[in-house]
Order: C-alpha cells, then sequence, then structure tokens
C-alpha cells in the first residue's frame, strides 16, 4: 500500500508499504531541496517512531527498512520528514460545573473539600539484556543509563 511522505504540508513522496510475514517492508522515495540530512517518521494517532534518515538516491531520497508489524499500533500511517507533522489540537472540554450541594441549614459554612495530590511517578527501570530486543525505543529521548540491584540498564523518567 502507497501512503504519502509530507514535509512542511506538502507532498515529498512516496512510502510503499509491503506486509512481508511478521515484517512491513518501508521503500520510500522522497524529492527533497537540498542536500541536508533528513529523517523519516512514522506516526500512527499519537504513537510515533524514527524510521531513519533518508539518503540520496538518483536524483532524490530514499530509505528502505523493515519493522516488526506488531510493533506498530492499528490505525492510519502518516509518514513525515524532520517531524514537521503540526501538532494536532486536542478538542477542548468544556469546563464542569459543579452542583451546589443542598444544605438543610444554609447559614453552616460549607467545609472544603480535601483533594489528594497527584502522585509523582517513579522512573521505570529496564534491564539490558544481550539479545533481547529492548521494550521501550521509543522512549530513549528521556532515559539515563542506571545500575539497579546489580543489573544495568535504562530509567526512564514517566
Amino acid at each position: 500500500m502507497e501512503y504519502p511522505i509530507f514535509w512542511k504540508d506538502d507532498c515529498v513522496g512516496t512510502a510503499e508499504v509491503i506486509r512481508q510475514g511478521l515484517y512491513l517492508e518501508l521503500r520510500v522515495c522522497a524529492a527533497l531541496p537540498g542536500e541536508a540530512m533528513h529523517r523519516l517518521w512514522l506516526y500512527v494517532g499519537d504513537w510515533r517512531k524514527d524510521l531513519g534518515t533518508l539518503i540520496p538516491i538518483s536524483g532524490g531520497f530514499g530509505l528502505l527498512t523493515h519493522l516488526a508489524a506488531k510493533r506498530i499500533p492499528a490505525g492510519d500511517m502518516e509518514f513525515w520528514i524532520d517531524g514537521s507533522r503540526p501538532i494536532q489540537e486536542q478538542p477542548e472540554k468544556a469546563p464542569e460545573i459543579p452542583a451546589e450541594p443542598e444544605s438543610e441549614t444554609p447559614d453552616e459554612p460549607a467545609e472544603p473539600e480535601m483533594t489528594p495530590e497527584p502522585e509523582a511517578q517513579a522512573p521505570v527501570f529496564y534491564p539490558v539484556e544481550e539479545n533481547k530486543p529492548f521494550p521501550a525505543v521509543e522512549r530513549l529521548d528521556s532515559a539515563r543509563l542506571a545500575e539497579q540491584d546489580g543489573e544495568v540498564g535504562i530509567r526512564i523518567e514517566e
């Protein structure tokens, strides 16, 4: 199946996605200005994946890569160069106005409600194991190398 590739709201090429067993093969061809390095990103809803750097091929840019099909969420695929995809605005919800509680004695002041403060999420530790795929590759931009209980791994702030 072919998909358009966008860069700054312009269609600059196509990405051909071919199912090959457990993998998807991506064949990319794009016409981009200049001789700069460009990265290709795959978006499915809010999920995104860096597919790699496009390389100069016969007057344009191209990329051939394979992805495990099970690691790509279901949904419509979009391909964007250099993360130039416009930010998707979330629809605003109208603020809810709480109903005032009916009080039998209106002269008594209402007691303030105690709301628990949100708990800060602890960082998640992922051990690095030889010959096993790393489960959180798409979140490595906020990762730090760490050691926990004698194991070397990656600590990611959630």
